[in-house]
């Protein structure tokens, strides 16, 4: 149906109302257009499955022969150019499409550094490699941490491999590049994964001897 505007309502159109209601942030100002075509695609899409929800209940109840005829009785609706909320809709995107497609926004990133490019702002953060490199240096650390004493459970187990293949293209359940028999270099690799895993069900007071004897 149409919504047509009185001298008392103008804007009587429940969707745009809602889209209206929508882009409003707490402070008062309306979302731009950037963040405006997301939301207007999505209602788009969600009015054509109701009409498509309505050719089938169309069909279903002996209303119209077929699909097409059916498609033709709610056509008005969903077509641009018409008098429906569903133009009106396409009518918004296009223009916030040609205002986001037109428009330079401003920048993300601010480098301070014009010679070595060693620090920024980050909307407004400041970095530098410095900060970057320290959080390599902690996520290095945790990690070793983790695999050390979480996983190796505080065995200290040497493997020795040699060149590492791996069939990347194998998506059969429980495949390992260590199952692989095409490494023979690795074989201690697959002999001292079950041992480790049998050690994992040591009680923990007998873990400093059992280490020992693996040493």
């Amino acid at each position: 149906m149409s919504w047509e505007a009185t001298a008392d309502e103008r804007d009587c159109d429940p969707t745009l109302c809602f889209l209206g209601l929508y882009s409003l942030q707490t402070t008062g100002e309306f979302h731009g257009p950037d963040q405006t075509t997301g939301p207007i695609a999505r209602i788009c899409w969600a009015l054509r499955l109701v009409m498509l929800r309505q050719i089938h209940i169309l069909c279903d109840g002996g209303i119209c022969t077929d699909q097409l005829a059916a498609f033709n009785e709610i056509a008005p609706f969903i077509k641009e150019h018409n008098i429906n909320t569903f133009s009106s809709l396409q009518s918004l995107q296009h223009y916030a499409s040609s205002i986001v497609m037109s428009t330079m926004p401003l920048p993300s990133i601010v480098f301070l550094d014009r010679v070595n490019w060693t620090s920024l702002y980050f909307k407004g953060q400041y970095f530098s490699l410095e900060k970057f490199q320290n959080i390599l240096r902690g996520l290095e650390e945790e990690i070793l941490n983790l695999w050390n004493d979480q996983i190796m459970l505080g065995f200290n187990i040497r493997v020795d491999y040699g060149d590492l293949v791996d069939n990347l293209k194998n998506q059969k359940p429980g495949y390992s590049f260590i199952t692989l028999f095409r490494i023979p270099r690795t074989l201690s690799l697959r002999t001292k994964i079950p041992s480790l895993r049998r050690s994992s069900r040591i009680p923990i007071k007998q873990r400093s001897s059992f280490s020992a004897f693996l040493g």
